[in-house]
């Protein structure tokens, strides 16, 4: 990570701090401190210019704010700032999968090929969705080629692949594989993939500086990241990017959803369904 970015947002059940504590002990200017001890040796070696952090315990929810998300205009890290979580995005687009299965529009034992007609006959078209979900298809490149910019391309893409491993036996890590388990879930539902994380998790959840695409009068907020030559970036928009890598939030709306997770919420039985099964 050293010199590639410069905003890191940490979410961390516990981080720091003794789990057999009781939370109502620590004040939140103790539990700063602790935190404090860890990230700015860690901001300072990584050379990272802001990170925000949120602390969970028990029922009080702590969030600290570090450095500056944009280095040119030195704009502090604030409770508002909201951050590119990469990859996290995965598990976002795993529970609209599962919710999609507690509500009864798709079985996560269908194949692909039952959601995309248009993969009937091929390797890809016969993988059950779970293969996708658990990146077990049998071997996918990591992401999908930058000549593939349209979804005729993409389903060509996947007609002509073949799997290096039986399906199943084997785990290789690629966008392609979650990417098109969030396209199809979408499908399912009769939506496309914002309009359903939106509507099913989101909202759900009360995440309401959650993003897929940050809207014009929270740009002010959307923290930047830096590449090696400390240029600033921001994702690279492609195909899937936003079933795979797309999502954008903060340190609260992202404890929100980890509490989610750990059963640390009231939530409808479908959505609890989807976050345990």
């Amino acid at each position: 990570m050293k010199n590639r970015l410069s905003t890191v947002l940490l979410t961390a059940a516990v981080f720091g701090l003794s789990s057999a504590v009781d939370a109502a002990e620590i004040s939140s200017a103790e539990a700063m401190k602790a935190i404090s001890a860890i990230v700015l040796p860690a901001m300072e070696r990584n050379q990272i210019p802001g990170m925000a952090v949120a602390l969970v315990l028990g029922e009080t929810t702590y969030v600290f704010n570090y450095g500056v998300s944009d280095v040119e205009k030195q704009t502090p890290v604030t409770d508002e700032t909201i951050f590119e979580i990469g990859s996290i995005s995965k598990t976002f687009t795993a529970t609209l999968a599962t919710h999609a299965e507690a509500t009864g529009k798709l079985k996560l034992t269908d194949t692909a090929a039952s959601y995309l007609p248009e993969l009937a006959g091929t390797d890809f078209g016969n993988l059950q969705l779970f293969h996708l979900g658990t990146h077990t298809l049998g071997g996918i490149p990591l992401q999908v080629p930058d000549e593939v910019q349209t979804r005729e391309q993409l389903l060509e893409y996947f007609r002509t692949w073949k799997p290096a491993f039986r399906a199943g036996t084997m785990r290789t890590y690629a966008n392609p594989s979650i990417g098109a388990l969030g396209w199809i879930t979408a499908k399912s539902l009769g939506q496309n993939f914002s309009t359903a994380m939106t509507q099913a998790i989101f909202q759900p959840l009360g995440l309401t500086s959650t993003y897929l695409s940050v809207p014009g009068q929270k740009m002010s907020s959307y923290a930047w990241g830096y590449n090696k030559d400390k240029k600033p970036v921001r994702v690279n928009p492609g195909m899937l990017d936003s079933e795979a890598y797309g999502i954008k939030t903060t340190a609260s709306d992202l404890s929100t959803f980890l509490k989610a997770n750990m059963g640390m919420l009231p939530l409808d039985s479908m959505l609890q369904a989807a976050l345990t099964g």
